[in-house]
């Protein structure tokens, strides 16, 4: 190699090796964002808040900070005014010595206050910044969103881990930032995403000291931009099964007092949901088909599981239950003319066609469909022993 393509070779590698530091931050210049919070002043203005994490005491555990208590959290929030969102993260960055950084975002959680009056002003700043973490998790709260984040975490440093880790479980409705927007954006279908609030440790105490657990409560859905009711948890199971968006769960049937009493409860272990769309006279119709596997992992019961009718048996329960709840969630879509569960966009996949001559005013028709579905549940296994426990 001839000096000149030494020489130029060594520029070359030089120019890769500090290549991106020019533009790099260090940790000790900003401020990481960790969940962020969004409510509706009584003024009609925007509140910001936001979890910042704290580095020196991140990762720690047991370190005692100089009034000689325990540091609970790794987290400090920090809240503004604004009029409109970015003014608000103005204001914020005012109060702050370093810059905010929002890419580690985990979680936006949208207060009741805002959400029932307007939320695309929320979805425009998101879209548009080129920080925004799109695979944050939404939630609705219907208390304040700085509530939430103030939350002091027992097994976490931050709130953000939490909620993190309770979307990523499965058991629940779990809603990431693109998916939310795609569902504003999509027709055929409205936006909803789960809500969550501070509730006590323990069963039915008073103590206002003891709430302090996170918890998922249903799901906030959504006509056009707007937060218009709730789903319970039995209700948001059949917004999963209908969305054939049910990963796991556990489903408890009663049993009849002619059959013995007693409660069975088995596990989801696989789903699908196959919606069909006709028209029938003029009449829409949707047919509803729900295929499941279930393991049991608890007999209360009289039955004995090792008979092939009375698992038959159990599974008839077991798919009236799935049925009713699917009910449940579309009779909520019907009440509140919210196509959140997603028929319109099952008749646009079927039949581009068909929506086109339904899709106008097609939250208003929802009353108006014929609604018919069916599930067909296969009990796989039944865990170690056969009989019920009584009887050995």
């Amino acid at each position: 190699m001839g000096k000149a393509a030494a020489i130029a070779a060594a520029i070359v590698i030089i120019s890769l090796l500090t290549a991106g530091c020019w533009s790099r931050q260090e940790v000790n210049d900003i401020g990481i964002v960790t969940a962020t919070g969004i409510d509706r002043t009584k003024s009609g203005g925007i509140k910001v808040s936001l979890l910042l994490a704290v580095p020196r005491t991140v990762g720690m555990s047991g370190q005692a900070g100089g009034s000689g208590e325990i540091e609970n959290t790794a987290g400090w929030v920090i809240s503004e005014e604004g009029e409109t969102i970015m003014d608000a993260f103005r204001n914020i960055q005012k109060k702050l010595p370093r810059n905010i950084f929002y890419p580690h975002n985990r979680a936006i959680v949208i207060g009741e206050n805002l959400a029932r009056n307007d939320t695309f002003t929320l979805m425009d700043f998101f879209q548009r910044s080129r920080q925004t973490q799109m695979r944050s998790f939404v939630l609705f709260t219907k208390k304040e969103a700085a509530d939430i984040l103030r939350f002091k975490p027992k097994f976490e440093k931050l709130t953000a881990e939490i909620i993190k880790e309770e979307m990523k479980t499965g058991v629940n409705a779990h809603v990431r930032l693109n998916e939310f927007i795609n569902m504003f954006m999509e027709d055929g279908q409205e936006a909803y995403a789960p809500r969550i609030e501070i509730v006590p440790s323990e069963i039915k105490s008073a103590s206002k000291e003891e709430l302090n657990n996170l918890m998922q409560m249903g799901v906030g859905i959504m006509r056009d931009n707007r937060l218009v009711g709730w789903l319970n948890a039995e209700e948001t199971r059949g917004l999963l099964w209908l969305r054939d968006e049910m990963e796991e769960g556990v489903i408890t049937v009663n049993i009849p007092e002619k059959r013995g009493g007693g409660k069975i409860s088995g596990e989801v272990q696989k789903a699908h949901t196959k919606i069909k769309v006709y028209s029938v006279k003029n009449r829409l119709r949707v047919d509803v088909r729900v295929t499941t596997v279930i393991n049991i992992f608890e007999n209360q019961s009289q039955i004995s599981l090792k008979d092939l009718e009375k698992i038959a048996y159990v599974e008839s329960l077991l798919e009236k239950d799935i049925e009713d709840r699917i009910r449940m969630s579309f009779k909520k879509a019907q009440q509140f003319n919210s196509d959140f569960v997603g028929i319109g966009r099952a008749i646009y996949k079927a039949s581009p066609g068909l929506w086109q001559q339904q899709q106008e005013n097609w939250n208003d028709k929802l009353a108006d469909v014929e609604f018919q579905v069916s599930a067909k549940v296969n009990v796989e296994k039944i865990g170690m022993i056969n009989e019920p426990i009584s009887v050995y």
